[in-house]
């Protein structure tokens, strides 16, 4: 799983990207589905990769971007993004590469 690469693209990432979203179902090994733009789709990721975790999303301090939070036991992550599934897909992929270097 290269989530090194994922993670540099969706730096890039400014929207919906439907490149980006068979790239992150290959790279995961799930199903293709609109992860770019749809928090539902982000949110059936996350509960299909980190099951136990907990999340939130709101407004970063400087009020434009977005802000991100997952924590699932010792795993803690944040991101910021300019929209919510980009934001909620940088933190699901922090989590997993957490997650796959404690095992």
């Amino acid at each position: 799983m290269n989530l090194s690469k994922l993670e540099n693209d969706m730096r890039n990432a400014t929207g919906a990207d439907v490149k980006l979203d068979a790239q992150i179902a290959t790279t995961l090994q799930v199903a293709k589905r609109d992860f770019t733009s749809s928090v539902d789709a982000c949110l059936d990721l996350l509960h299909e990769k980190l099951p136990t975790a907990h999340w939130h999303v709101g407004w970063a301090a400087d009020g434009v971007g977005l802000h991100a939070f997952l924590e699932d036991g010792k795993i803690k992550c944040e991101a910021e993004s300019v929209t919510v599934p980009l934001a909620l897909l940088m933190v699901i992929f922090q989590g997993i590469k957490l997650k796959e270097s404690i095992k």
